[in-house]
């Protein structure tokens, strides 16, 4: 993951403040980092590709090809073109992401730009965002010393909005 720009979110006023709104507003960012990055392969290698499932819903049916699976040929569109035919399918992904952040005592220090906190807050959300704009839930679970604070994943924009604001919450907690 790459560090997050000195001052990129609009907590870097207040280096010790994370508010919902400077989160919200690293959605550009994350939108710019998103068409950028190239989904890779679950396994890593030296050949980047993309990422290609088995899951139940029909993606298409095409010709046969070499190096085909010839278990899902379809038979029904193959007696129909005459000539083999295969089904490919959408890869079943459930894209929940779940923020975990610790604004526990020993978070609560920094630099004279900004609090490991702070810091720490502004990448999770980057994370978030880009979960968030791929169709995906976002969830946060906020560690301090007066206990856990959570918020359970919803989806997109909503569920971004909600994330922030119980970052935002937890990080006002733990420096109170």
């Amino acid at each position: 993951m790459r560090a997050l720009p000195e001052g990129a979110g609009q907590g870097a006023a207040d280096p010790a403040g994370v508010s919902t709104a400077s989160l919200m507003a690293l959605e550009p960012l994350a939108a710019r980092d998103g068409r950028e990055a190239v989904a890779l392969a679950e396994r890593p290698g030296t050949t980047a590709t993309r990422r290609r499932g088995q899951g139940h819903e029909i993606r298409e049916i095409r010709p046969f090809a070499d190096g085909d699976d010839p278990r899902h040929i379809d038979a029904a569109a193959t007696a129909r073109s005459g000539s083999p035919q295969v089904r490919s399918f959408h890869e079943d992904r459930e894209r929940s992401l779940l923020l975990i952040a610790d604004f526990r005592r020993p978070m609560l220090w920094g630099t004279a730009s900004r609090l490991r906190s702070v810091a720490v807050a502004e990448m999770l959300a980057l994370a978030g965002w880009r979960a968030a704009l791929q169709g995906g839930a976002v969830g946060v679970v906020a560690l301090t010393d007066a206990g856990p604070d959570a918020q359970p994943p919803r989806p997109r924009h909503r569920g971004m909005a909600l994330a922030a604001a119980c970052l935002a919450r937890a990080h006002a907690a733990a420096l109170a």
